[in-house]
């Protein structure tokens, strides 16, 4: 199963009960989520060889970029954070990121919102993307867990 399929997978048995029939659900979170990753349909795709030419970005080579991608960022922020690949990977990422979109019994309508609505109060949830640091902290990374990233344009 692919980091995507994961996602997928979860958002599909947090609507089941809600949707009443697991291809509804399953149809419900491919819909959601290809539009968040490469716009690929994910369970039914085969990763395109990087290595090779492509002649146009079909599926098959826009989710093999995703996957890649995904790679660079859990180094990223393994690297901003100063942890080893063991404690920031691609499968830690996806676990944080799918405690962040699915919730006992459902799917957060916020997405991934870092499990608080996107709360930017200190310790409220996860971080990633564009923004200040959350005070009290006045130094990069100083009251952040380690999958918090800050980018910050000069």
């Amino acid at each position: 199963m692919s980091p995507i399929g994961h996602l997928i997978d979860a958002w599909a048995w947090a609507k089941l009960e809600t949707l009443g029939d697991m291809r509804a659900a399953v149809d419900d979170a491919t819909a959601h989520l290809a539009k968040h990753f490469g716009n690929a349909e994910w369970g039914l795709l085969k990763l395109h060889d990087l290595g090779t030419p492509a002649t146009s970005p079909t599926a098959p080579v826009r989710a093999a970029f995703v996957h890649g991608a995904l790679s660079y960022l859990a180094k990223d922020i393994a690297a901003a954070a100063g942890a080893s690949v063991q404690q920031i990977n691609v499968y830690t990422l996806l676990q944080r990121w799918t405690a962040d979109l699915v919730h006992i019994g459902g799917v957060d309508p916020a997405g991934f919102d870092g499990n608080d609505g996107n709360d930017r109060a200190l310790g409220s949830g996860l971080q990633v993307g564009e923004c200040a640091p959350v005070e009290p902290c006045a130094a990069r990374r100083a009251c952040r867990s380690a999958y918090v990233m800050i980018v910050r344009s000069a």
